[in-house]
C-alpha cells in the first residue's frame, strides 16, 4: 500500500467519497511551551495493492511524536478497509478526521505517522515556532540647517 495524500488542515471533510480540504498548514506559532493547538483536521488517502483488496486492517495507528524522539504523544487506533475494486483504478481508503487540541511540549518539529500492519506507510510533519519579534524602525534624525 502507498500513502498518496497526508495533510494537516483547518478543516477536512469527506463528501461523496472525495476529500474536501481547507487551509493546509505546517506551522503553529506559540508564545510559550507547553501549549495547546486549536483543533486540527487530518486528511489522507491510501492506495491499496492487490493483496489489500477486500481486506480490513483493524490495527492501523495514527501516531504523533516529536522528531528525533521515540516518546509517543498520541496513538490513535483506526480501522482501514479496502473494498474490492469495481474498475481498473484499484482500491483506496480515504480518511478525514478532526483531532485536538493537541498538547505541544516544546518548540521544534513534530511528525504524524500512519502505521498499518505494524509498518509505517508514511507521514507528515509540522513545526511549533516562536512568534517573530517585532522590529522597531529608528527614526532618522533630521539635520538642523546651519
Amino acid at each position: 500500500m502507498k500513502l498518496n495524500v497526508f495533510v494537516l488542515a483547518d478543516n477536512v471533510e469527506l463528501y461523496a467519497s472525495r476529500l474536501v480540504i481547507v487551509g493546509i498548514f505546517d506551522k503553529f506559532v506559540a508564545d510559550e511551551m507547553p501549549t495547546f493547538t486549536r483543533p486540527i483536521g487530518l486528511a489522507f488517502k491510501i492506495q491499496g495493492e492487490k493483496k489489500d483488496y477486500g481486506k480490513t486492517y483493524d490495527d492501523a495507528h495514527l501516531i504523533l511524536r516529536k522528531t528525533n524522539s521515540k516518546k509517543i504523544l498520541i496513538d490513535l487506533t483506526l480501522p482501514i478497509e479496502f473494498k474490492k475494486p469495481t474498475d481498473e483504478a484499484g482500491t483506496h481508503f480515504v480518511g478525514a478526521m478532526h483531532i485536538g487540541p493537541l498538547k505541544l511540549i516544546s518548540w521544534g518539529k513534530y511528525v504524524f505517522e500512519l502505521k498499518v500492519a505494524s509498518k509505517v506507510i508514511g507521514g507528515t510533519s509540522f513545526f511549533a515556532v516562536k512568534p517573530k519579534k517585532k522590529t522597531t524602525k529608528k527614526k532618522a534624525k533630521k539635520k538642523k540647517p546651519k
